[in-house]
């Protein structure tokens, strides 16, 4: 008896897979387990199998602008210039869109002089007096 109730878990284990979701999201989960449990007697749902179904209702409804609009929603333009930044060093190619880009930033709105600064001179109020090695000061 053992046996069968530890392959009928590993069966399960084996079909089943872990996320994590957002507070937002599992509210919402909560609500459509709820609207679908009510009334309803002649079968038992779990928020796991809610969720199993929603995501596979939406992945074959999807449509290209749905992806768009979560690539939209989680756009991080650090990644993106990474990415633009790990290309160009492997293809020696940069788009002249991107170039400008960069030109514009760094050369015209902030020009970099290549002249060496100038020291500054001590003013003459102050006294600069040399000290021996083997001197103590007192």
């Amino acid at each position: 008896m053992k046996e069968e109730n530890n392959e009928v878990k590993t069966k399960n284990e084996e079909m089943m897979s872990k996320i994590a979701i957002t507070k937002e999201a599992d509210r919402a989960l909560i609500e459509m387990y709820n609207r679908i449990s009510e009334g309803f007697d002649s079968g038992r749902v779990t928020k796991q199998d809610v969720a199993s179904q929603m995501i596979l209702r939406f992945a074959l409804a999807c449509k290209e602008s749905d992806i768009q609009d979560l690539r939209k929603k989680f756009f991080d333009p650090i990644l993106a210039i990474e990415a633009k930044l790990r290309k160009a060093k492997e293809t020696g190619f940069l788009s002249e869109a991107l170039k400008e880009i960069l030109y514009d930033e760094f050369m015209t709105q902030h020009p970099q002089s290549s002249a060496k600064r100038s020291k500054k001179t001590l003013p003459a109020d102050i006294i600069t007096d040399k000290v021996g090695l083997n001197q103590e000061i007192t």
